[in-house]
């Protein structure tokens, strides 16, 4: 797991995994979130693997997207 940097300071998310096809991201109390191209589409994935390698702005747009939002393929923890 990569830690997130928080730039902003208010996120809940505190890590992610990144693969070729997937992100995971993992939340403060132990939640992790699989999204994949098939569940988000390609152009949301690369957004948010974008995101989470700045550190900044990935649960805001996971938040403001309902694709997204409702979109994880699988919750791991």
């Amino acid at each position: 797991m990569e830690l997130y940097l928080n730039v902003g300071g208010r996120s809940r998310v505190v890590g992610y995994d990144l693969g070729t096809d997937y992100l995971d991201v993992y939340l403060r109390g132990g939640a992790c979130f699989r999204y994949t191209a098939l569940s988000v589409g390609l152009y949301h994935l690369s957004s948010m693997k974008a995101l989470a390698r700045l550190g900044r702005g990935l649960e805001a747009y996971i938040e403001e997207h309902p694709a997204v939002r409702n979109g994880h393929l699988a919750q791991l923890a």
